[in-house]
């Protein structure tokens, strides 16, 4: 009885340590990125008939949704997405199991963080400004 006791302990100790490692792993560009981001491109605005672009992004912990309009049409795609690299300032995720738009992925997209002024580039566009909510 005692031994069985022990045993389960081990165990629970090994788990309680494996959920500690596994908590402790997490990226420190992909915790930034998390919420919403916003960017206007006023691009054709000052012509009449024209319009601007405006993108929005959200990002919460593997879920994703990108929103944009107003240009070319709209656009809103949803999905889930996983790191495949971070280093320094840039993040590069692999977007899948994507609902709307053309493609379903994978699609990578290149992220760069601006964490001093709050902003990130997204495939080159941008700054992206964080916002407080999904614009659709």
């Amino acid at each position: 009885m005692i031994a069985r006791m022990r045993r389960l302990s081990d165990r629970l100790f090994l788990s309680l340590i494996l959920l500690v490692l596994i908590a402790g792993c997490s990226d420190p560009n992909d915790q930034f990125i998390q919420g919403a981001w916003y960017y206007k491109d006023p691009h054709l605005a000052s012509v009449d008939g024209e319009s601007q672009l405006e993108i929005n992004w959200r990002f919460d912990r593997g879920t994703f949704e990108y929103y944009a309009c107003c240009f070319s049409g709209e656009l809103h795609q949803k999905g889930r997405y996983r790191i495949l690299e971070s280093e320094d300032e840039v993040i590069t995720l692999e977007l899948f199991n994507i609902q709307g738009g053309l493609t379903r992925g994978p699609v990578e997209v290149r992220i760069t963080v601006d964490k001093e002024a709050d902003t990130v580039s997204i495939q080159g566009a941008g700054p992206f400004s964080r916002t407080d909510f999904f614009q659709r």
